[in-house]
């Protein structure tokens, strides 16, 4: 790959953000409605959502599997309980989980997220998401979060440059 591609020529941003106070209820409309847009436009949807604080600043990712950790009802993870709980019962307790959850409670930190900048080399995001199996990667420049890095862009970007080179 000749003219070294950064970063910054592949991140979407076409992400949603949340605040860390709001609740897991409004995470999960805010990828519901994601996804329709998605669906709409014929794109990817994206599965994550980036946790900022008030100033905008990044502080986590908030998964669909963190989203079903927290409002999964205590009482599921002993099978024995489960004997005699209704759909309507435990439709409830996942329901009130969701209304009374933080998304900060259940969010990755960002100390523990590898991201990008803008200028790191394709090769480096590569390298990352091979390494530590990734799909997406949130893109940071000053503390704050400027897109999304997507495994599908990376991916068509090396086939595309592949191709290319294929046919010199």
């Amino acid at each position: 790959m000749e003219r070294e591609p950064r970063v910054r020529n592949l991140l979407t941003t076409d992400y949603e953000t949340i605040g860390a106070d709001d609740t897991i209820h409004d995470a999960v409309e805010k990828l519901a409605e994601l996804d329709r847009r998605c669906l709409e436009q014929g794109t990817i949807g994206a599965k994550t959502l980036v946790v900022e604080d008030r100033d905008g600043y990044f502080v986590g990712l908030l998964t669909m599997l963190d989203i079903l950790n927290a409002i999964e009802p205590p009482f599921l993870r002993d099978a024995d309980h489960l004997v005699g709980i209704g759909w309507d019962g435990l439709f409830e307790e996942i329901v009130h989980q969701a209304e009374n959850h933080r998304v900060g409670e259940s969010m990755t930190e960002a100390a523990d997220i590898i991201a990008v900048e803008p200028d790191d080399r394709l090769i480096k995001v590569v390298e990352l998401m091979v390494k530590h199996g990734l799909r997406r990667l949130p893109v940071l420049e000053d503390g704050k979060v400027v897109g999304v890095v997507r495994l599908y862009d990376v991916f068509h970007e090396v086939a595309r440059e592949m191709l290319s080179q294929g046919s010199e």
